[in-house]
Formats: C-alpha cells, structure tokens, sequence
C-alpha cells in the first residue's frame, strides 16, 4: 500500500516544467520592436550632409570680396590684401623697416594705424597674428631675432587700442622671401611685415 502513494508527488512536479516554458515565448516579443528605433536613426544621416555643402561656397566668395573692400578703404600702394586659408592677410610693403632695423618709419606708423581703424571698425572681436620678416643680410640667429622684434614693433601700436588677448606674433626670419634677396631692391622688398585677421 505505501508504494502507490509515493507515486502521485511524483506526477504533480510535472506541471511547472510546463509553465515555465510560457516566459519563454513572450520575451521573443521586444526583440522585434528594439530593431525599429535602428532603422529611424538612419534618417538624420542623409539631413547633416546638406548643410556642409552649403557653407563652403559663400565663405570663399566673401573673404575674397572682404579683401578688396579692406584694400580699398585702406587706400595705400604699399599695403595689400588677399584672403588666405586663415582668413584675410594684410601685407605692408618694405618702407616700414630700415635695414637691420626693427624701428617703425614715420610712414610706416601712420600706415599701421590705419590698418588698426579699419580693424577696429570691421572686425573688432577678430584675432590678430603679426609676422615679421627679414632679408637674408646676416646668419639665421640675428634674421629670427630681427623679424620677432619687427612684430613686436606692430604690435606695440597695435595694443593701444586692441586687447593683447587678440593680438599673437610669429618672426619668420628670412624663410618666406616675396623677391629675390640678390638685389637691394628685393631686399628692400622682403624686409616687410604682414597682418593676418583670422576669421572663424
């Protein structure tokens, strides 16, 4: 008699294997929604390309058209303007500088200040960066010296009425030459000073 009563537990512990098993089945179910939310980022990739194809033209052309203006109303033979990659440079031509000097001509101060107006007037948040520059007369050492100093002497002006946290140097010495340093002429030339307005 006791034997046959062991047997029934034995069968009742069969229904929750069963049950479990339901679970199972329902977690398949947001797998299948999770995958939607992929494919709708897709979208927005397609949108960003338009915008950087657009901003490349005008950016170009204004510059260009912001260096003749500038050239213009600076109204100078010496002092010329071209839009570069940094955005616009502002050449002064050689009588700013005596030879194996850093002191500023008379001339050549009346010219600075008035590139500094137009500065002020145009672009009054833009930074500045100053680059002196040098004949090859002399070694390297003396030439990176004398092109900081011829910076610095623009920049001197300069701060009287921008904030030095716009206004950086670079002395180029006589590594980027605009003539031939073989006549007095050409050296007269490469013996100048060039301001870049940075636009970003």
């Amino acid at each position: 008699v006791p034997v046959a009563v062991n047997e029934e537990p034995k069968e009742e512990e069969v229904v929750p294997v069963a049950v479990n098993e339901e679970p199972k089945e329902e977690e398949v179910v947001p797998v299948a929604v999770n995958e939607e939310p992929k494919e709708e980022e897709v979208v927005p990739v397609a949108v960003n390309e338009e915008p950087k194809e657009e901003e490349v033209v005008p950016v170009a052309v204004n510059e260009v058209e912001e260096a003749k203006e500038l050239e213009k109303n600076i109204n100078n033979d010496n002092v010329k303007v071209q839009s570069i990659d940094e955005g616009l440079l502002v050449k002064v031509g050689e009588f700013l500088f005596k030879v194996e000097s850093y002191q500023l001509t008379d001339k050549g101060k009346e010219s600075i200040k008035i590139i500094i107006d137009e500065i002020n007037t145009k672009y009054p948040d833009k930074k500045i960066i100053v680059r002196g520059h040098t004949d090859s007369i002399g070694d390297i050492k003396f030439n990176q010296y004398l092109s900081e100093q011829r910076a610095i002497s623009i920049i001197n002006i300069l701060k009287e009425s921008i904030e030095s946290s716009r206004i950086s140097y670079e002395g180029m010495a006589y590594s980027e030459p605009i003539d031939t340093n073989s006549t007095s002429k050409g050296r007269a030339k490469n013996r100048r000073a060039e301001i870049v307005i940075v636009m970003e």
